[in-house]
């Protein structure tokens, strides 16, 4: 039996998997294409920039939850994520 570590991690390479082919399936000769014109080092940063995106958002999400505990509703985390929540007011 999986660990809830190991299958979350699982379930990031098989959706990274699935997202790559599709994108391949789409057009590959232009996507290969762009890729033979960048290096490696912009090629790295691109994606080192995406991880810290992400983890900017993970951040984001659990300061939110923290905060309101199980009150974090799908509108709000959108909202967080989308820059448009302010948290000057407690909506309690």
């Amino acid at each position: 039996m999986l660990s809830k570590h190991h299958a979350l991690t699982l379930i990031i390479g098989l959706s990274a998997l699935l997202y790559l082919t599709l994108v391949l399936l789409a057009d590959r000769h232009a996507v290969l294409a762009v890729l033979e014109r960048m290096n490696a080092t912009t090629l790295i940063v691109i994606f080192s920039l995406s991880l810290f995106n992400y983890l900017l958002r993970f951040l984001a999400l659990a300061m939110l939850h923290d905060r309101f505990g199980s009150q974090v509703t799908a509108l709000a985390t959108h909202a967080l994520l989308s820059g448009r929540l302010h948290s000057d007011r407690d909506p309690r």
